[in-house]
This record gives C-alpha cells, sequence and structure tokens, in this order.
C-alpha cells in the first residue's frame, strides 16, 4: 500500500464539525475516498491506497496465469457490481490456451 497525500482535503464550509482550517474526519474521509475508492485509513492521519497485483513463477502455465489476472480484476470490479465470466476453450486451433470472456453486470451464483 502506498501513502496519500490528503494536501487537497479542504473543510467543508456546510459542515457543523468543520471550521476554517480543520476538516472533520468524515469530511476527509468523503473527500478521500471520492479520489482514492480504495483508500484506508492506518490512523494518526495516514490514508494508504491499495495496490492490486499478481505474481507468477516462470514454469506456471499461461491458463493458470490467466486465471490469477482475471480474478484480480473481478476482485477489483466487485464494488462496481461488474463481473467478468471466463471459459477456457480446450479445443484445438492455431493455440495453446483460448480464454473465452463475457462481461456480467452482477456474478451469478
Amino acid at each position: 500500500m502506498t501513502d496519500i497525500d490528503t494536501d487537497f482535503v479542504r473543510p467543508d464550509q456546510n459542515c457543523s464539525n468543520c471550521d476554517t482550517e480543520y476538516t472533520c474526519f468524515d469530511c476527509e474521509r468523503e473527500q478521500v475516498k471520492t479520489k482514492y475508492p480504495n483508500a484506508h485509513y492506518e490512523g494518526l492521519g495516514v490514508w494508504k491506497e491499495k495496490t492490486n497485483w499478481v505474481a507468477w513463477s516462470y514454469d506456471s502455465l499461461p491458463s493458470d496465469i490467466a486465471e490469477s489476472i482475471l480474478q484480480e480484476v473481478n476482485f477489483m470490479l466487485k464494488d462496481k457490481g461488474i463481473f467478468i465470466s471466463s471459459y477456457l476453450n480446450t479445443e484445438q486451433e492455431d493455440f495453446d490456451f483460448k480464454m473465452e470472456l463475457s462481461l456480467e453486470e452482477e456474478r451469478k451464483n
């Protein structure tokens, strides 16, 4: 996770808890989350942005790598109600692996 610079946060003139120099936590949270939806409050005024990543070894199967990447992407899209479904096509054509993808509004159980 990387630290977020919160210099952009400003007091809300319409908030009874903010004043001209102080931004209350609720207003700070709203402003940070608007700009950085994956932000997480660590405490002591520190906000961190979650990073998404996938790792694999050199001897991993390409199909396993593709599935791992798709799982991470779906995790990132979960809050937006979007899910990418996949089907690993094993019929031989001019390639070793073929992953068919389709976009869905919500995941089917």
